[in-house]
C-alpha cells in the first residue's frame, strides 16, 4: 500500500510544481527530492521520533530511504514528464 500512496503523492506534487524546477532532468530530480524531503518527510520524521520510543538512527534511516525514493521519482518524472 505504501508504494501506491507515495507514488500518487509524488506524482501530484510533481504535476503541481514541475514548472518551478529548472535545469537538466537530473538536477530537477535532485531539487524535487530535496524539496519533498524538507516539506513532507522532515516533519513526519520529527513527529514519529517525538511520539515513539525509537532511536534517532532509525528515524534517520527512514528519512534517507524516503529521500532516495523522492529523488528517484523526481528524476523519472523529469525525464518522462517534463
Amino acid at each position: 500500500m505504501h508504494a501506491f500512496v507515495i507514488s500518487f503523492a509524488l506524482s501530484w506534487f510533481w504535476d503541481r510544481f514541475k514548472g518551478l524546477f529548472n535545469g537538466a532532468f537530473i538536477l530537477r530530480g535532485l531539487e524535487f527530492g530535496s524539496v519533498y524531503a524538507l516539506v513532507a518527510l522532515l516533519p513526519v520524521m520529527w513527529i514519529t521520533f517525538s511520539a515513539m520510543d525509537i532511536t534517532a538512527l532509525m528515524v534517520l534511516s527512514w528519512f534517507l530511504y524516503g529521500f532516495a525514493q523522492a529523488i528517484i521519482a523526481g528524476i523519472l518524472f523529469a525525464k518522462f514528464n517534463p
